[in-house]
């Protein structure tokens, strides 16, 4: 039996996500309150997220929808009362 380098042996190692085609969802959920944000879900559409911020308002939690590839929020701040 021979020895790995360690390049080797990391390129051996399975990857460890789920997703079906490698990709990575863009427009992440996110909470906010005083000790920071929180990523609730991840969405690969911006209507998936709206809708998701939404439902998460409506459960009194403050959420922003938040574009990973620009890294910067979208649209305003959702909570309860208001869409």
């Amino acid at each position: 039996m021979t020895q790995l380098t360690e390049r080797e042996s990391m390129t051996d190692k399975p990857k460890l996500y789920l997703a079906y085609d490698s990709s990575w969802a863009r427009y992440e959920v996110r909470s906010i309150n005083g000790h920071g944000q929180t990523i609730l879900s991840c969405h690969f559409t911006l209507e998936d997220a709206e809708k998701q911020a939404q439902v998460h308002a409506a459960n009194g939690s403050i959420v922003i929808v938040y574009d990973a590839e620009a890294e910067a929020p979208v649209g305003g701040v959702h909570q309860r009362g208001n869409k």
